[in-house]
């Protein structure tokens, strides 16, 4: 879109007699500037593109965001799933071990309720965990460079 400016600059002498007279100088600036209507239509389209890019980086981070918050208030509600479920297991234990102290159940169901219980723990840890994960998530997809324990 600019022009293209050129310079030239040339000196000629000689010492031979009867050419003239010496030395001469020529000085010569060239000006040149080319109009092409596909010029002016690439710039409109990079222009163009640059706005869908922009666009779309701009939704890519939308939905981002979105999906870490989703993520969280899936992990919340699991988190406290996982607790009512231990809290059950921890009680079906406690009456578990009741009976079979009182001789109404067997050794067996005692050992159920513990390894249902043990396992209730370990999805309640799981679920702190995928929960604490999400919360990080959502906050580097803030632009939070540092994430809080």
């Amino acid at each position: 879109m600019l022009p293209t400016v050129t310079a030239q600059f040339t000196e000629r002498f000689t010492n031979a007699a009867g050419f003239g007279q010496s030395p001469y100088y020529t000085v010569q600036t060239l000006a040149t500037w080319k109009l092409d209507l596909s010029t002016f239509q690439g710039s409109r389209a990079q222009r163009a593109a640059a706005s869908v890019r922009h666009d779309r980086a701009r939704r890519t981070a939308s939905d981002t965001l979105s999906d870490a918050w989703d993520q969280v208030r899936t992990n919340v509600e699991k988190s406290r799933a996982a607790r009512a479920s231990l809290d059950a297991s921890r009680l079906a234990l406690s009456v578990a071990r009741d009976k079979y102290a009182s001789g109404k159940a067997t050794l067996l169901d005692a050992v159920q309720a513990e390894r249902d219980a043990f396992s209730a723990e370990v999805t309640e840890i799981q679920a702190e965990a995928d929960l604490a994960t999400a919360r990080a998530n959502l906050r580097l997809s803030t632009g939070h460079s540092r994430v809080s324990p």
